[in-house]
Parts: C-alpha cells; structure tokens; sequence
C-alpha cells in the first residue's frame, strides 16, 4: 500500500472544504418565517403593493397547460393555478426580476403548499398573494383566511410578505 505524505493529505482536504463550504453554509441557514397580511390592510396602506397586485403587469400566467408571457421581459409579476406551483421551484432566468407571486385558489384546489425556500430563481420576490376565489370561510368574510395562508406557505431563507385576499362574486 502507498503512503500518502501528510502534506498532499492537507491539500486535498483543504481543497475538499473549499469546494464544500459554500454547500455547509447554505444547509446551515436559518429560514425566516414569512410575514402574513390581509389584502385589505396592506392595500390601503402601500400603493406600490396595490399597484403591483392589481394593475396589469409584465406578468408570466401558468395554468393547466401552458405559461403565457404578457409582455416579454422584465416580469414582475406570475399568476398560477395551485396545481402549478411546482413549476415556480424550477432553475429559470424568466423568475429572476418577478416581485410578485400570485396563486389564484378555488374550491377544488383542496391543501396547498409553497415552499419559499424552493424559490431558488426569484431574486426579487418580495409578495406572495393568495387569492381565495370563492367563499373559503363560508360566511363571506375573511375570518379563516390567516390560519389558511399560515397553513399554506412554508418558510424561506427572505423575508417575504404573504398578502391574503378574499375575492369571489356573492351571486
């Protein structure tokens, strides 16, 4: 068997936890529990938010079956049915300026789950927007709507601020 000289011994181990350390640190980060928030409170009082959320942006829509781009570049917001939303954990450069996400829910949608640390591409999220687009508590009133979104979304290595809304037609 050959010996292996002590110094070329350190050398691979210091090459070993460069190469490794930037991996250790990033297991080792603490996740920030996200901040939760109804749309009637944070609207009134950011007009940026109000703007961002319910003005037409360059926005990115995913639903069943498709993504279709309103505008070409520079999005700030994504629209997606809950049955998509493993398609925002993947690696894309089109998520890196998006700021908002918006997650229209309906009855059928049953428990849904974001898991903010898997945004890996979202570089300038700041919103997440659940939109409850039926009657969720089932009284017409937004009592349940906290505990839902805390049920909801998980947290991530950002501060991100988890905006709920209730939206449905009382016919």
């Amino acid at each position: 068997m050959k010996k292996v000289k002590f110094s070329t011994f350190l050398a691979i181990a210091a090459f070993l936890f460069v190469c490794m350390a930037p991996a250790l640190l990033k297991a080792q980060e603490q996740t920030v529990t996200p901040t939760f928030v109804s749309s009637d409170e944070i609207m009134s009082e950011n007009s940026y938010v109000a703007d961002l959320a319910l003005n037409l942006k360059p926005t990115i829509f995913i639903n069943e079956s498709d993504r279709f781009l309103y505008k070409d570049h520079n999005f700030l917001v994504v629209e997606c049915v809950p049955s998509q939303i493993s398609q925002l954990y993947a690696e894309d450069d089109i998520f890196s300026s998006v700021q908002l996400i918006k997650i229209k829910i309906d009855e059928n949608a049953g428990a849904i789950t974001l898991n903010l640390a898997l945004l890996r591409s979202f570089s300038q999220l700041q919103f997440v927007q659940l939109v409850y687009v039926y009657d969720a508590c089932s009284n017409g009133n937004n009592s349940c709507l906290l505990e839902k979104a805390q049920n909801s979304v998980l947290p991530g290595y950002e501060q991100i601020t988890v905006i709920y809304t209730l939206s449905f037609s009382q016919e």
